[in-house]
């Protein structure tokens, strides 16, 4: 008796594999589908929010100058005069845009005044009602928690991600060709007049998710860094060779050595000083003050370089009446950081793709666009295969009538 090739044990235990995969790839995929798609069209969305939001509001261009920035002291002074008996929150600098200053406390107000970071000229002022409608805080919201309550939202989201991840595994596992004559299908679309919408839609799911995979399993990996904790503790465990994260803790000014001559701008200016001599030309400066109710906040820093990636920033905390840095990690300063710290930092530009600049942006609409359409053809191609099933059983069934 001839024993048929196809029909061998190790050929046997590859398709029970493959269809346990297949069962898993379907069932994971109409649980967390639609959550996934929300989730890659509002990413797409907000990859270009900034350059969207740059296009709406031409007046926050300025042009760079040869000269000082304004002092946080002269900031003051013309918030006070706009805004008088308001607490000024901090402010952002970034190359080519007027300086945001931020003015709000709690609940009560929230105000942003636009100046020239030269001249001190007031751009834009803009009063935030409470309930107003923000279009990208409304994408991010539904990115992060599906526009639900944060506790339950944020947790459908974090392990919708993890499932995405299975996801993408086991569908490059049915993906990968049994032989080279099918690897010719699996790379390129071959469609012809005659190609069948089914048929299309098969090339679709599979030749699109197999280019986007890649980039799709970093967004996703990236993403669940913020939201599972587990998940992030454990990759810095083992990035670090055995090292436990420990969270950043923020530091506190000495409130008990106060000096009889404390005044809050001189200090400010005095800060922004030291960092200016360390970054002359920045890309981007957040400077957060010290809160009023709270004597022992620090006068933080978020320092930003003209260098691609956005994940070489340097962190400050000058206590606000002696000026010394009092930030606790090491890794604060960049030229600090060990290689799992870099690594973090790195994140939120992986995500967002902006760790390769405006192409690296591209990328990541692409792919995210590419991971919203994978739960639409997924479910086409698992209802047509229902309706050939039930096809099937009903001609079985005439046939034994």
């Amino acid at each position: 008796m001839k024993t048929d090739k196809h029909s061998t044990p190790k050929n046997v235990q590859t398709r029970s594999f493959k269809k346990a995969i297949g069962w898993l790839h379907l069932w994971l995929g109409l649980i967390s589908g639609s959550i996934m798609f929300i989730v890659c069209i509002t990413g797409c969305i907000w990859v270009f929010q900034e350059e969207i939001t740059n296009l709406l509001q031409p007046w926050n261009n300025v042009a760079s100058e040869n000269k000082s920035f304004l002092l946080p002291s002269q900031v003051n002074a013309i918030t006070a005069k706009e805004f008088p008996k308001k607490e000024i929150h901090g402010f952002n600098y970034q190359d080519g845009k007027a300086l945001h200053v931020h003015i709000s406390h709690e609940d009560e107000y929230n105000y942003s005044l636009y100046l020239n970071p030269y001249s001190g000229a007031i751009v834009q002022t803009v009063k935030h009602e409470k309930d107003e409608f923000d279009f990208f805080r409304f994408i991010l919201n539904g990115h992060r928690f599906l526009w639900l309550p944060w506790k339950v939202g944020r947790q459908i989201i974090n392990y919708a991600t993890l499932t995405f991840v299975l996801l993408l595994v086991s569908g490059i596992i049915l993906w990968w060709p049994k032989n080279k004559s099918a690897a010719k299908q699996r790379f390129s679309f071959k469609w012809k007049d005659t190609t069948k919408w089914k048929r299309k839609n098969y090339d679709l799911h599979n030749i699109l998710g197999f280019y986007a995979m890649i980039f799709l399993l970093l967004i996703a990996l990236t993403g669940m860094q913020w939201g599972l904790k587990w998940f992030n503790h454990s990759l810095y465990f083992m990035a670090s060779g055995g090292e436990t994260k420990t969270e950043r803790m923020h530091p506190h000014s000495d409130s008990l050595r106060i000096p009889s001559n404390f005044i809050l701008s001189n200090s400010l200016d005095k800060a922004w000083a030291k960092v200016i001599a360390e970054h002359p030309a920045p890309l981007n400066i957040y400077m957060d003050y010290p809160h009023e109710d709270e004597l022992g906040s620090t006068i933080g820093f978020f320092v930003t370089p003209k260098k691609i990636g956005g994940f070489q920033y340097d962190l400050y905390d000058f206590d606000q009446f002696s000026l010394k840095n009092v930030s606790i990690k090491k890794s604060d300063k960049y030229i600090d950081a060990k290689v799992v710290d870099i690594m973090e930092r790195m994140y939120y530009g992986i995500h967002v793709g902006e760790i390769l600049g405006f192409p690296g942006k591209c990328i990541a609409f692409i792919a995210s666009l590419t991971g919203a359409t994978l739960p639409i053809t997924g479910v086409y191609i698992w209802w047509g295969r229902r309706k050939k099933e039930k096809k099937g059983k009903s001609k079985e069934a005439k046939i034994l009538i």
